[in-house]
């Protein structure tokens, strides 16, 4: 019925693991920030009371590091996930096409493939150029989708519409109410 096709580009890597960051990544921002705020702390007193520059250097060095976590703290993961894809499907690219059926999606990720139901489908997030579908995982874990925006090709805009009123009819949610609509 539907195909989304796309290469997984590190760009587009990035910017869901952003979107990812940002939706989800709350209690890390705010450990960093605590953390952040201690280890300042513990560098004035180290400073002034303890006069021990070694210590100080160390502490300061901590607060840096979890300030630079507050707004990056998904750069590594992104990284070492993507390395963890390319190795695991043993290519140079990430080729992924997700065909839509009327009872499952199906899901080929270089020679890996799987089906997904309509119904696990929970939410949606969004970025500039992809659509993450969100799911619930067996294990209690938000498992997610990505789907391409220019990925549906041979789509109009009427027929991403009628795209969006299909997932939601299938999934029984209202996941693209606000998209193009």
């Amino acid at each position: 019925m539907y195909e989304n096709r796309f290469i997984l580009t590190k760009k587009l890597h990035r910017e869901y693991y952003r979107q990812l960051y940002k939706e989800n990544g709350r209690g890390i921002r705010i450990t960093s920030t605590v953390l952040m705020g201690l280890s300042a702390a513990g560098f004035m007193l180290t400073l002034i009371l303890l006069k021990s520059v070694i210590l100080a250097v160390v502490l300061l060095a901590a607060a840096l590091y979890f300030a630079l976590m507050i707004p990056f703290g998904y750069v590594f993961r992104e990284w070492t996930d993507y390395r963890g894809l390319l190795r695991d499907h043993g290519a140079g690219a990430i080729f992924e096409i997700v065909s839509f059926y009327s009872d499952r999606m199906h899901v080929k990720v270089n020679k890996t493939e799987f089906d997904l139901k309509y119904t696990a489908l929970s939410g949606i997030m969004e970025t500039e150029k992809l659509w993450v579908l969100l799911f619930k995982g067996s294990s209690g874990m938000q498992e997610t989708l990505l789907l391409w925006k220019d990925g549906f090709k041979e789509l109009t805009e009427d027929g991403i519409k009628e795209f969006f009123d299909f997932i939601d009819k299938k999934s029984e949610g209202m996941l693209f109410k606000n998209e193009g609509k």
